[in-house]
């Protein structure tokens, strides 16, 4: 449940095609914003070094993507 690599693992699932609407994706999103300190930034267990890197993998796994184009199938 690290916020680093669930943004990155969310990102790929969408990018696969995952649809913003399912269910995974939607609990996974609420454990992500669970994590964002009262700053605006995302938590990293890594330390404070990281918290760049934990608040742009949050934000951009936070995204709604239902206007990327459908996946080749």
């Amino acid at each position: 449940e690290e916020t680093d690599i669930l943004g990155e693992v969310l990102y790929c699932q969408i990018l696969l095609g995952e649809l913003d609407t399912d269910p995974w994706i939607r609990q996974k999103r609420l454990a992500i914003l669970a994590k964002q300190r009262q700053d605006g930034l995302f938590k990293s267990s890594y330390g404070e070094a990281y918290l760049d890197h934990a608040t742009f993998n949050a934000l951009t796994a936070l995204i709604p993507h239902s206007w990327f184009p459908e996946t080749a199938k």
